[in-house]
């Protein structure tokens, strides 16, 4: 279930909880989902930095895992929160991570998109507030 459609304070509440078992539990996947949760609730509220750390944990978990899925979407989620920090190093490393998978998939549409989001990145404004 996704909780970061309803409530954000109910949302992170159950996504706290959950990831709270999970940690007694040992299991790395749910924490993994649980942290992603929180992620996307911290970078909807505008909380980059603690979006942007909690992400990368669950990218971690995720590495630990192999699971190149999540692995892909987390490159992607982390490099959009690190352009909203001003990070703009921080977002290359992600999408480059990306770009290199895709060009060993011999995906040429997303080689072609993080190829073009690579090269925005110099074209952005600073980070302002």
């Amino acid at each position: 279930m996704n909780f970061s459609d309803f409530d954000t304070d109910m949302a992170r509440v159950a996504y706290q909880a959950s990831l709270d078992t999970f940690v007694r539990a040992k299991n790395i996947w749910g924490q993994a989902l649980c942290l992603n949760g929180i992620t996307l609730l911290e970078q909807k509220a505008g909380h980059y930095e603690e979006a942007y750390r909690l992400g990368s944990q669950s990218l971690e978990f995720f590495n630990e895992l192999e699971n190149v899925e999540r692995i892909v979407w987390l490159h992607h989620t982390l490099g959009n929160i690190a352009i909203a920090r001003g990070s703009l190093k921080d977002a290359r490393t992600h999408f480059e991570a990306n770009l290199a998978h895709f060009i060993q998939r011999g995906d040429k549409d997303n080689q072609k998109y993080y190829r073009e989001r690579l090269a925005g990145l110099t074209d952005q404004p600073p980070a302002t507030g």
